[in-house]
């Protein structure tokens, strides 16, 4: 719904709308990068397993048209999804690079 009052805010949602998917293609190709499967353990791989298939839901809810709004909030879940994928693909290879287990680490955090 765009605000009739205020035009815009429609370029608005628009520049802020190029800005995040801008910054999911950056974000998506270091995500991807980052994961090597022959240092991750069996849950970090389910881990990322999972937050790809996240990203599928939230692509498949974007193909479909929507208010800029919905269309933003989706796109900022994307963004931090990816940011949760890369922030756990570096933990990982970090407590790799030190011969240490990020499956116990993350164990202990239970």
């Amino acid at each position: 719904m765009t605000d009739s009052l205020n035009p815009g805010s429609q370029i608005a949602d628009a520049s802020g709308l190029t800005g995040i998917m801008d910054q999911s293609a950056r974000l998506e190709s270091i995500y991807y990068n980052a994961q090597d499967d022959g240092i991750s353990s069996a849950a970090v791989i389910a881990a990322n397993l999972d937050i790809e298939e996240q990203l599928v839901v939230i692509d498949s809810q974007l193909a479909n048209p929507m208010e800029p709004a919905e269309a933003l909030r989706l796109w900022q879940q994307r963004v931090d999804l990816l940011d949760q994928g890369i922030a756990l693909n570096r933990t990982n290879a970090e407590y790799n690079r030190n011969n240490r287990s990020f499956d116990l680490a993350m164990a202990s955090l239970n």
